[in-house]
């Protein structure tokens, strides 16, 4: 799938994103159409630091791409002691009930809460 949305020029292969909005707890990351994994983390490291700062931390991501597992980074702020929250939207994958073409996404949410239980 990246080396397809590489070579058509739908996606590259460094990421240069950059912060274009910053506001106390909320923030808008632009991915410049690099790797979703690498502006993922940074929108999560930056949201857990709003957090720490404000008491809360929303960051969005435009122009990305693929983010790999969604739990990885709410995992990333229930390490931290926090709540974490990661949504995203998807390419129509999915044809609806008697359907034959797909239209609907899965626009995977995940959700972290920290807990003193081992995980296994």
């Amino acid at each position: 799938m990246y080396h397809e949305r590489i070579k058509n020029a739908l996606q590259f292969p460094s990421t240069k994103w950059k912060v274009v909005k910053d506001a106390q707890a909320t923030a808008v990351i632009d991915g410049g159409n690099g790797m979703g994994m690498v502006v993922g983390y940074t929108a999560m490291k930056l949201a857990i630091e709003k957090v720490r700062q404000y008491g809360l931390g929303a960051v969005a991501v435009r122009n990305s791409s693929y983010y790999g597992v969604a739990g990885y980074y709410p995992l990333m702020a229930a390490k931290e002691g926090l709540v974490g929250l990661s949504v995203t939207n998807a390419h129509p994958s999915i044809a609806p009930t008697f359907g034959i073409k797909p239209m609907l996404g899965t626009n995977p949410i995940a959700v972290a809460v920290p807990t003193d239980e081992p995980f296994h």
